[in-house]
């Protein structure tokens, strides 16, 4: 059986999935809050629980959840470190950046499933 797509596992859980307009001011602090939600609900892990994994506390997770928070770099690697993952910053042109981009697209050919979901019931 296949791996759903992530954007379909969490369509089946009650989530969700919008597409983002990378051109809007808060769309990386989006970005960032639906990928540390997503890494949180892959351990099946509390707010408080990943604040008390990284030395903060669950009102600075809620925050940066929320998309209106920026994130330290800082604050990033320690989140990264607890989901054994690294950080990567990149530059890119907005001219050639995709209008509407979806943040999490993962196919069957992609690298192994980064989040550890559980297979497709």
């Amino acid at each position: 059986m296949l791996r759903p797509s992530l954007k379909n596992y969490f369509r089946r859980q009650g989530y969700r999935i919008r597409k983002r307009d990378p051109h809007k001011e808060n769309s990386l602090e989006i970005e960032i809050a639906e990928t540390v939600g997503l890494l949180r609900f892959s351990r099946d892990w509390t707010q408080a629980e990943l604040a008390q994994e990284i030395g903060t506390t669950q009102s600075v997770i809620a925050r940066l959840e929320s998309g209106w928070h920026t994130p330290s770099l800082a604050l990033l690697k320690r989140i990264a470190k607890a989901f054994d993952l690294g950080v990567r910053v990149q530059f890119y042109e907005v001219a050639q950046s995709t209008h509407l981009e979806e943040v999490f697209r993962f196919e069957e050919d992609d690298e192994a499933n980064k989040f550890n979901l559980p297979p497709q019931s």
